[in-house]
């Protein structure tokens, strides 16, 4: 089945529920997973209606997409209902581009940036942290890939040059001992490791959110 297909019939579905949300007073919230882009998500929920159904927005999935997180938190924050937080570290490899999982605030991402978005937006809207569990989630964005650049017409070239951008950045700070290397970022995280990912994330989003919230 062709991923057209699977967007066609994922709003069909979402058309036969609305009326039901709607009659219940409830909502569903579609997240920005890896295999869709922030637009696809912007678009099935106008498509479907947003008072019926909103977005949670991950901040690390859309990287797989190719997407700057600053510009897909643009895309989704009228509709940004949830959130799973987490940022990245971004490696070049033999698949393209490695991205892995981050605690907030030890990665690549602009959290002042991403939040104040999102909390311009809804200044309610619940910030939480998505975390770990024994590895840090290795997804290749694959950029050497002429696949991959035909199955996503919205890709857009100057998110994409970012994305390259904070790949070398990562790179070097990682090189010069102020980041985790590509051996250390694919290997093991323990409960310790786990528990740490998602207590530091709450106290850097609780800083962040501080000097930026409206």
């Amino acid at each position: 089945m062709t991923w057209p297909a699977q967007l066609a019939a994922t709003a069909k579905v979402l058309r036969l529920l609305a009326p039901v949300l709607r009659a219940n007073d409830a909502h569903l919230n579609l997240e920005t997973h890896e295999e869709i882009t922030s637009r696809e998500v912007v678009r099935l929920v106008e498509e479907a209606g947003p008072d019926a159904f909103g977005v949670t927005f991950d901040s690390a999935n859309v990287v797989v997409r190719g997407e700057d997180p600053v510009a897909a938190a643009r895309r989704v924050a009228p509709y940004v209902r949830a959130t799973h937080l987490r940022d990245v570290g971004l490696w070049r490899t033999a698949d393209g581009i490695g991205r892995f999982l981050l605690p907030v605030g030890e990665g690549v991402l602009d959290w002042d940036a991403i939040l104040a978005v999102l909390l311009v937006a809804n200044p309610s809207v619940p910030l939480s942290v998505e975390g770990v569990i024994g590895t840090r989630a290795e997804m290749p964005l694959w950029v050497d890939d002429p696949r991959w650049y035909a199955a996503d017409p919205d890709l857009d070239a100057h998110e994409l040059a970012t994305l390259r951008s904070m790949t070398t950045a990562y790179e070097e700070r990682a090189e010069a001992g102020g980041a985790l290397a590509l051996d250390e970022l694919r290997g093991p995280v323990d409960d310790d490791g786990a528990l740490s990912f998602v207590v530091s994330s709450v106290e850097e989003l609780r800083r962040v959110g501080a000097r930026v919230a409206p």
